[in-house]
């Protein structure tokens, strides 16, 4: 090989090692590079998993909290339904859904012992209503109905069937919702409010029921009457009140005391309830005071037959505790719109009626209508009453002493014939009796007439012995005083001959109980006194009281001596009591003699003694002791 080869052979290995070199260089430039780019790259790789780390840190730390929360949750859910529970059984209430559409009922919770159905039992309508209250069944069918959607809530109370099988109120309650498949529905609950509604029902008692009587009280008739009075308008008709009260009931408080005379209350509501419910309204307004209010359907003259049958019946109660009182009562009526269309205007007016039925108690008993013409009359009286009141404290009354004779013409008695003189002008004794009775008066009275007649008798036997005084006693008194009592303390240290004194009662007495007046005659006869029958023949005309009552006198009544010469009935009357008067050991006195004919009719029926202005008219004592006196020295 020459050298030149040689030469170029190095240059050719030199190259060759110089491109080697060069690859050599750039790939361990592009290896250095890459080397570079995977670093970085592996850093960005390490970085995001330190972030991935710390988001699945952060995310299982959030999932761990939320499962914490979600576990709170459902415990604290778990705790208020289980206080739900609680609060629902203690409230004694159900929780309960109604689905329209399948029209069932369920019971979700609560105290399911209030109804017959268990939990979660799909109940029918018409099961539901099978212990719903007949008049309740509306409401719920209401309340349940597609229309109660719209108003979202409700609330209502209605009676249903609890365990017992006996009515008791809940309040409903209920909101609209909805299935899970959209359908409506209603969420709601049942509440025992029975004890609730018991309260309620107490205190509106309070209020408008009076205590005593159980009937209403006179604020809720005050009510019922403008509910009347509205209705009588809107369809143009009428109604009537009647006032039904007792009469003296402030002297069977005095007499028997406050149980007894609550008692007495109480059988007058019940009577009254007896007989006017179902088409009255009844109510106490005051102390004895009942009011009826008839429905329109009573006719005036319907209520006023009733009112005056239940005055007339009733003469005596038989009280719950075995007691027997006796009584009488007094009614009055007056009609919607015609006597008045305000409440007070119509009180009055039956007021007015009833102190009208008050005077006539005595002698027969009966319901007065009102009329206009009655305000008169009911002024006039409340001013006689103002006025005795006066008297009584002031002792305004006297004597007039009108005498009785025998048929020879001998003076053998006298009668005390009770006199005001400071009365009002035109008000009569028998008017200012009938006003004392009514209101009470008549018992100061009648005590005062029996101490002033010891006085009068004493008077008279300094004169003649054998004179004896009659004195005339109120029913009243025979009510509600010891009679006999009262007349026994009035003579002692009197000095006076109970037996030349004489008790005159009238007919009207007959119609208390028999066997207590028989009882209180028998008192006031052991004393020694004598009894008359005074009027004889104007009221309850009976010789069967005389057989079995201590009757010492009769006297006829003026009207038949009035007619005895005219009239052949009149006459024949007269003789038939005189007759069996005599038959039966009575006397007989014939009050208002006034003629010549007259007495001699009378004497020819050989009646025992006589009274009228013919012998002479009632005179002040003085003068008819004198006369007495006179009369005496000439024989």
């Amino acid at each position: 090989m020459n050298v030149e080869q040689d030469e170029a052979h190095s240059n050719y290995l030199r190259k060759r090692l110089e491109r080697e070199k060069r690859a050599r260089e750039q790939a361990e430039s592009l290896l250095e590079s890459k080397s570079r780019e995977l670093f970085e790259i592996n850093q960005i790789l390490e970085r995001s998993n330190e972030y991935l780390d710390e988001q699945v840190q952060q995310r299982t730390s959030d999932l761990q909290a939320q499962t914490r929360l979600a576990q709170d949750n459902a415990t604290r859910l778990n705790s208020a339904l289980e206080r739900l529970e609680i609060i629902l059984t203690a409230a004694r209430a159900v929780s309960w859904t109604y689905d329209i559409n399948q029209r069932t009922f369920r019971v979700n919770g609560g105290n399911t012992e209030l109804l017959h159905f268990a939990l979660d039992e799909p109940v029918k309508l018409d099961e539901l209503k099978q212990i719903l209250h007949p008049d309740d069944q509306a409401q719920l069918l209401e309340s349940f109905s597609e229309l109660s959607y719209l108003n979202h809530k409700t609330d209502t109370r209605l009676r249903l069937k609890d365990q017992s099988n006996q009515y008791r109120w809940f309040a409903l309650t209920s909101v609209m919702s909805r299935t899970d498949t959209q359908d409506p529905m209603l969420l709601g609950a049942l509440v025992d409010v029975q004890d609730h509604v018991r309260r309620e029902e107490e205190a509106w008692a309070l209020s408008n029921i009076d205590t005593l009587t159980q009937v209403a009280n006179r604020h809720y008739f005050e009510q019922l009457f403008a509910r009347a009075k509205q209705e009588a308008q809107d369809t143009r008709t009428g109604f009537t009140i009647g006032l039904v009260d007792i009469n003296e009931f402030r002297l069977i408080n005095e007499s028997f005391g406050q149980r007894t005379a609550d008692r007495t209350l109480q059988a007058l509501a019940d009577l009254l309830l007896d007989q006017f419910e179902g088409n009255a309204a009844v109510a106490r307004l005051a102390a004895d005071e009942f009011v009826i209010l008839f429905d329109q359907e009573v006719k005036a003259t319907q209520a006023f037959d009733r009112l005056e049958q239940l005055v007339t019946s009733i003469d005596h109660f038989e009280l719950n505790n075995g007691d027997r009182v006796a009584i009488t009562l007094s009614a009055g009526a007056a009609c919607f719109p015609h006597d008045g269309q305000k409440f007070d205007h119509l009180l009055q007016a039956i007021q007015t009626a009833n102190q009208h039925s008050k005077q006539s108690r005595f002698s027969s008993p009966k319901c007065v209508m009102y009329h206009p013409g009655m305000d008169v009359s009911r002024q006039r009286d409340r001013n006689i009453r103002q006025n005795l009141h006066r008297a009584v404290t002031k002792s305004e009354f006297a004597f007039a002493l009108q005498p009785l004779v025998s048929k020879e013409g001998e003076w053998l008695a006298a009668e005390a014939l009770l006199r005001w003189p400071k009365g009002p002008q035109d008000c009569s004794t028998q008017d200012f009796i009938n006003v004392a009775e009514s209101c009470g008066l008549i018992l100061p009275i009648g005590e005062w007439v029996i101490k002033q007649a010891m006085t009068q008798l004493s008077d008279l036997h300094a004169i003649d012995p054998d004179f004896w005084l009659s004195i005339n006693v109120s029913p009243a008194q025979f009510q509600h005083q010891d009679l006999a009592s009262t007349i026994e303390e009035a003579a002692q240290g009197a000095k006076v001959d109970l037996s030349r004194l004489t008790i005159e009662v009238t007919e009207s007495l007959f119609l208390d109980d028999l066997t207590r007046v028989k009882s209180s005659l028998d008192r006031i006869k052991a004393l020694g006194c004598s009894i008359a029958i005074d009027d004889f023949g104007s009221g309850y005309s009976s010789l069967g009281y005389v057989q079995q009552l201590p009757i010492d006198y009769i006297k006829i009544d003026k009207r038949f001596v009035d007619q005895i010469t005219e009239r052949p009935e009149s006459h024949n009357i007269a003789k038939a009591i005189i007759d069996m008067s005599h038959s039966m050991n009575s006397k007989v006195v014939a009050e208002g003699v006034e003629t010549a004919l007259q007495v001699q009719a009378l004497a020819a029926l050989n009646c025992d003694a006589l009274q009228g202005y013919y012998f002479s008219r009632p005179v002040a004592p003085e003068l008819l002791l004198a006369e007495l006196k006179q009369r005496s020295e000439a024989l």
